[in-house]
């Protein structure tokens, strides 16, 4: 109880055990991070969802903090290469996989992303699809959208996931221990890599453009959408309309 911020948190320290003072500085902080999504990019994750993701990220924590096999790790690239990062599970753990790729038009300069989250299984989670702003290249397209895709995936609370792309050059990127901070590409790739770090596991892999197809075939058609498109539990024959 209190009739201000300040007062409320002094009696939550002084009334909770250490525990669970945790659980509530954690869950203040994912709190906020809910209010940045709705600001900044229109999406309003459940409570039930935050609660998840601040349970996750203590759970993490303490796991790190004790020593145990979720200690400093790293997420593996399929070369070899690795990402600075948490690892709490190997990669067949993870229950998520999510498609995404990218559009670019030389011509017109318009860019655009499109990913979707399936099950381990392939069934059907989400989607989203919209245009890029300040691209200026193909590649430097693909890097913006790895980071659209991740910050889409944190605000939906994922925290394990497989992200698949079929960009060879954005793997690399990401692979590579530094990147030049002179290059808005060099700039985006950073960006990934600190995304990368908050998740549990994050495990990227480079998959062939077949493979690739609904992803694709969002991000071009979302070339000529004014805004960020959202797929939340819907079947998948919504995609499939927007895609003819």
């Amino acid at each position: 109880m209190g009739n201000s911020f300040p007062m409320w948190f002094t009696n939550l320290m002084t009334s909770l055990t250490e525990d669970h003072i945790s659980y509530a500085v954690v869950v203040l902080y994912f709190v906020w991070r809910a209010r940045n999504n709705v600001v900044w990019d229109g999406y309003l994750p459940s409570p039930k969802r935050v609660a998840a993701a601040a349970l996750a990220a203590l759970q993490a924590w303490k796991a790190v903090a004790q020593g145990h096999q979720s200690t400093i790790g790293h997420s593996v690239l399929d070369d070899g290469a690795a990402l600075q990062g948490v690892t709490a599970q190997p990669p067949e753990a993870a229950p998520l996989t999510c498609f995404f790729d990218a559009s670019y038009d030389p011509v017109t300069l318009r860019a655009a992303f499109g990913a979707v989250l399936l099950e381990s299984d392939g069934g059907y989670v989400a989607a989203c699809a919209g245009p890029l702003i300040d691209c200026f290249s193909p590649l430097m397209t693909e890097t913006v959208a790895c980071k659209e895709v991740l910050s889409w995936l944190e605000g939906r609370g994922v925290v394990s996931v497989q992200l698949k792309t079929d960009c060879s050059q954005l793997c690399s990127g990401l692979g590579r221990m530094h990147s030049s901070f002179y290059s808005y590409v060099g700039l985006f790739i950073d960006a990934c890599r600190r995304a990368i770090a908050t998740f549990l596991y994050c495990h990227i892999s480079l998959v062939p453009r077949s493979a690739n197809v609904i992803a694709h075939t969002l991000a071009t058609a979302a070339a000529h959408q004014a805004s960020i498109l959202y797929w939340d539990f819907v079947p998948p024959d919504s995609i499939s309309s927007f895609l003819q």
